[in-house]
């Protein structure tokens, strides 16, 4: 008489030969996992193209503005945003870029801030300290800008488009600090040609 014993080994040696349904399993390991890295693929691929598009959007925004043309009924300030909402289509919300343009008397002055005491020593300059205010604008400036603008003919330019960019996929929130939006900005110096004042 075969034992009980005999009988169950056999069927545990079935159940595992069997394949029947090891598909099912392995996706239910590995799906989630694919869909991840695809996600996050094309979230990473959404924001290299972002970041591309700002950078273009500066470019061409530095471009417009250093040739001092403007035309008819349309200020510098106007043909800089519309070349940089030109590049924005689509793929980035114009209602949330910001443009801001910045003349400089030198390349230099953009790397350092205007001249303070710093009390404390602590190499930043803090709420209380004496600072010269070169600019007369009111506060301490980190860098020594001269004014708001596109400039005039031979002025020192930077421009800044920032952007607040928003992950669609949760889990990449990670790569931002744990928010799910990140500030992405492009920034271009440049030296504006020596046109005519009334061109």
């Amino acid at each position: 008489m075969p034992s009980n014993g005999h009988r169950s080994g056999a069927f545990g040696e079935r159940v595992v030969n069997d394949r029947t349904g090891s598909i099912v399993w392995e996706f239910a390991f590995l799906g989630p996992v694919l869909l991840g890295l695809v996600l996050g693929a094309v979230e990473v691929a959404r924001l290299m193209i972002a970041i591309t598009v700002l950078n273009l959007a500066a470019s061409e925004a530095a471009r417009v503005g250093l040739t001092g043309r403007e035309e008819a009924g349309v200020t510098r300030d106007e043909q800089v945003r519309e070349a940089v909402m030109n590049y924005a289509v689509g793929l980035i919300d114009e209602n949330r870029i910001s443009i801001s343009t910045s003349v400089f008397a030198s390349f230099e002055d953009m790397q350092r801030g205007e001249p303070f005491i710093d009390s404390n020593n602590n190499g930043e300059w803090d709420d209380g300290e004496w600072y010269s205010d070169l600019n007369d604008n009111g506060e301490w400036d980190w860098r020594r800008k001269e004014s708001d603008g596109v400039g005039g003919p031979g002025d020192i330019v930077l421009y800044e488009v920032n952007y607040p960019w928003r992950f669609m996929v949760p889990f990449m929130k990670t790569l931002s600090d744990g928010d799910s939006i990140i500030d992405l900005s492009a920034q271009i110096a440049i030296r504006n040609e020596p046109f005519p004042d009334d061109l």
